[in-house]
């Protein structure tokens, strides 16, 4: 009797406790600033830049105060310059900006999404349907 009563005991315990240690949180919904957060350091973001294109260092500095890493692809160096027209279709313009290796454009629809409250979500990983 006492030996059953102990037993019975323990697995109390241990559902107890093991409900607290165990338990999962409920994830953040999609483009929430927590998830967002998490999400920020393993995204995908190359900026095709020029360093004496004003609109390039506005969407780096922009990138930079959003907490964003990137990296940057430097256009005055040939290859880069080639990858980027063939990623873009021909499109010779700068700042390039991909996220997650889905071309966005340029500064100014880096900006219409971060407005449009988009680019969280982008960034989040959810796949965005906008207008260039």
């Amino acid at each position: 009797m006492g030996k059953n009563i102990t037993i019975i005991i323990l697995l109390g315990l241990i559902g107890f406790f093991g409900y607290y240690l165990f338990k999962t949180q409920t994830p953040p919904q999609d483009g929430s600033p927590a998830l967002v957060q998490r999400v920020k350091q393993k995204v995908s973001v190359v900026i095709y830049s020029s360093n004496s294109c004003r609109y390039c260092l506005m969407a780096k500095d922009f990138m930079e105060k959003k907490g964003i890493q990137f990296e940057v692809r430097d256009v005055n160096i040939g290859k880069n310059a080639r990858e980027m027209s063939e990623r873009t279709n021909g499109s010779r313009s700068i700042p390039q900006i991909f996220i997650n290796h889905k071309h966005i454009g340029g500064w100014a629809e880096l900006n219409m999404l971060e407005q449009k409250g988009l680019l969280d979500l982008m960034l989040a990983g959810q796949n965005v349907r906008f207008n260039k």
